[in-house]
């Protein structure tokens, strides 16, 4: 018997995205036991699996973001108007892909900037997508005139994004967003719907795997 075969043999099917994430390959036990866990529980699981990455990887500076690390805490300590987009949101919701960067949608004001730059203060902020990596030396003034930005840090690769195409701007993100309690903080995630919707707009093969991974957990949520 398949894995696909054993997997309708144990679970009862949820609807047409819970047989198409079946026959496209994905594990769905795994999304049944992630929305066991609380978002802190899947965030800390996701930060034993990034580690166990990391054993066999070289180590470099900036390599891997956990997402329990300073990155987040500082953020949430300075304020950053900030919503979790991407692959760390994926992982809230209860996908089982693994992710090791963060990705945000925040406005680009001078004063998120600001707090932003406070953020990441001695974590030596450098652009990822120059080929030197140039150090980030810009005043949040200069920064606000964005509308992305690409960072790498000593606590790992971080993205924040002025809007989050097809959903429109952080503002209409925002509208939609879940609040969440994360590492003890109310951290607003965007919403599942939204997330479902970028998945299926970017196309990769990555993104394609959680976008099907995310509608079998909508419809497992709407029935549970």
């Amino acid at each position: 018997m398949d894995q696909a075969a054993l997997i309708r043999a144990a679970f009862p099917s949820h609807g047409p995205a819970w047989e198409a994430a079946i026959d496209y390959g994905i594990d769905v036990s795994l999304l049944v036991g992630n929305l066991e866990f609380t978002p802190t529980e899947r965030l800390r699981q996701l930060q034993r699996l990034l580690a166990r990455m990391r054993a066999f990887r070289p180590r470099e500076r900036g390599d891997v973001l956990s997402v329990e690390d300073e990155l987040f805490r500082r953020l949430t300590a300075e304020g950053v108007d900030f919503i979790v987009v991407g692959g760390v949101a994926a992982v809230a919701y209860g996908s089982a892909m693994a992710t090791d960067d963060l990705d945000i949608a925040a406005p680009f004001t001078v004063e998120n900037m600001r707090r932003l730059l406070a953020a990441l203060e001695g974590l030596h902020p450098r652009y990822f997508m120059t080929p030197d990596k140039r150090p980030v030396a810009e005043s949040a003034e200069q920064l606000a005139k964005n509308r992305n930005l690409y960072l790498l840090t000593d606590l790992g690769r971080l993205d924040i994004l002025g809007s989050v195409p097809p959903v429109g701007t952080f503002e209409e993100v925002a509208q939609r967003a879940e609040v969440m309690t994360v590492l003890g903080q109310p951290v607003r995630v965007i919403a599942l719907d939204d997330l479902i919707a970028v998945k299926a707009a970017v196309g990769r093969p990555k993104d394609r795997h959680v976008e099907h991974e995310l509608r079998a957990i909508r419809e497992l949520r709407a029935r549970r």
